[in-house]
């Protein structure tokens, strides 16, 4: 059996489909190493549902509130019944008291963060991806056994991205740069090179 990942994330035209498309980089490394992935969410647009589906991807669709206790109920219930390893959190909804009833119930859960905003990051590891991440902007909120992946380094590109070779650009100053590619929210596939 495979080990099984549990991502919990929304997408709406509200909150846009960021979420949801960083979490799907990480399944589609998950499902590449032999894994498989498992979606949750409460909102989703037809269309993203369609690609998790046409990717192999698993979806869960859930009544309740985002990031109340149902949800969290929901989202340990789900993790159970697929014997899920890890329990991937990715949303501004989501809070401490959320991540709390993942960690009580002895899930181990992988935050995405993007704001360092939480009073308290009860998590097994936090990955925050931006230029700006850096340790001192959880000091005091993340547990001292908390991993933390912050930086650039641990950007999450999906497979049309990383299958791109990297290019040389020569720019004004005549210096070799590596073109880094990013992924616009809006665009569910990336346009031709």
């Amino acid at each position: 059996m495979s080990p099984v990942l549990l991502i919990r994330a929304d997408a709406d035209s509200r909150i846009g489909v960021g979420h949801v498309m960083r979490c799907l980089a990480l399944a589609q490394a998950w499902q590449d190493s032999g894994g498989e992935a498992v979606f949750v969410a409460t909102e989703l647009p037809g269309g993203l549902e369609e690609r998790l589906l046409h990717e192999g991807f698993q979806l869960i669709r859930i009544p309740a509130p985002v990031g109340g206790p149902e949800d969290a109920a929901a989202t340990l219930a789900a993790a159970r019944n697929h014997s899920a390893v890890w329990i991937v959190v990715d949303g501004y909804a989501f809070t401490a008291s959320f991540l709390d009833a993942l960690r009580e119930a002895g899930s181990r859960v992988l935050a995405i963060d993007d704001m360092a905003n939480l009073e308290r990051y009860p998590v097994d590891v936090l990955l925050n991806q931006n230029l700006s991440a850096t340790p001192a902007a959880y000091d005091g909120r993340a547990g001292s056994s908390t991993t933390l992946l912050l930086g650039p380094r641990f950007s999450l590109l999906r497979r049309e991205f990383r299958r791109i070779p990297p290019r040389p650009h020569f720019g004004s100053s005549g210096g070799l740069r590596k073109i880094v590619r990013v992924a616009c929210a809006k665009e569910p596939a990336p346009p031709s090179i």
